[in-house]
């Protein structure tokens, strides 16, 4: 193979490289958006029953998934379901009614469209 070759094989490898992580960024930021929003309506459903004694959202199930970078670098998918523990679930079911994927879904649709 000629250098020419080369550097274009390179080159176009690396702008696929480039392309696949500027899409799974904005795929992870819209899970880690969700994840976050489904942490504040769990907060204030929890303030709202119970002002004075009320679990955090935010330390409840934010601050145990994974950081943003490895998010970015793995290669596992990203589905909000897989990251939703069972006693997570229980509790969200609990807290927020049966139904609490919908009503974040719904929230980041109402967002998005702003």
């Amino acid at each position: 193979m000629f250098p020419f070759e080369i550097l274009l094989i390179s080159l176009i490898v690396f702008a696929s490289l480039i392309v696949y992580f500027l899409e799974r960024n904005n795929k992870v930021h819209k899970l880690k958006l969700l994840m976050l929003d489904l942490s504040w309506l769990y907060t204030a459903k929890e303030i709202e029953n119970n002002p004075l004694d009320y679990t955090c959202g935010i330390e409840f199930f934010y601050n145990k998934k994974p950081s943003y970078v490895k998010m970015l670098f793995s290669f596992h998918p990203l589905n909000i379901k897989r990251f939703i523990t069972d006693e997570e679930d229980k509790e969200f079911r609990k807290i927020l009614g049966d139904d609490y994927l919908d009503k974040t879904y719904k929230y980041n649709k109402k967002r998005n469209q702003k």
